[in-house]
């Protein structure tokens, strides 16, 4: 199972994308990659994930997260493991469910006036601004608040997947399921 978490990638949604990852079941943890906590993080630390010899700032460390936030997809993908991205990436990168979580009080439709005004700022270099060609609000089948009842929920969600087509993939000799059968 692969969920999108829509969540606006601007630093003071840091705060409410840690606490949501905070109240999550720990496998849900173990499964989740929430980037304004690792653009956060690379401040923290110095670590940029676009090179050390680079200013330290948000900008800059938003579009490593981005670059990250493709790495961890497709690590999860290949291992054919549950993901949780709390944040947004292009729509190239598909979920089962898509969400959003824009405030903890109410339910808001997802916007990103960050990226809206990186995608301005770096107007001139399509390089970049072809990086923030994300999801819109459309995506989302539903709006999320109250962390940790968000949380739980999404934990439920994310440990609820039967992986059907591994079960099916473990059976099929034993089966012979219909869409396998040859006209006979």
């Amino acid at each position: 199972m692969k969920i999108l978490v829509l969540m606006p990638l601007d630093e003071k949604w840091s705060y409410i994308a840690t606490e949501l990852y905070k109240n999550l079941s720990q496998n849900a943890k173990d499964n989740t990659f929430v980037m304004p906590m690792f653009t956060e993080w690379q401040l923290a630390t110095g670590k940029m994930v676009l090179g050390n010899d680079l200013p330290k700032h948000w900008n800059i460390a938003t579009f490593g997260t981005i670059i990250k936030a493709r790495e961890m997809y497709k690590l999860q993908e290949s291992a054919k493991k549950d993901f949780l991205l709390i944040g947004n990436i292009k729509p190239d990168y598909e979920f089962d469910k898509i969400f959003n979580f824009q405030d903890t009080e109410v339910d808001l439709e997802y916007k990103d006036l960050y990226v809206e005004k990186l995608k301005e700022a770096f107007k001139d270099v399509p390089e970049l601004v072809k990086n923030l060609e994300f999801y819109d609000a459309a995506a989302s089948t539903m709006t999320l608040h109250n962390i940790p009842a968000a949380a739980k929920f999404l934990s439920a969600y994310l440990e609820t997947d039967p992986h059907l087509e591994d079960i099916k993939e473990q059976y099929k000799n034993d089966l012979k399921f219909k869409e396998e059968s040859t006209n006979e």
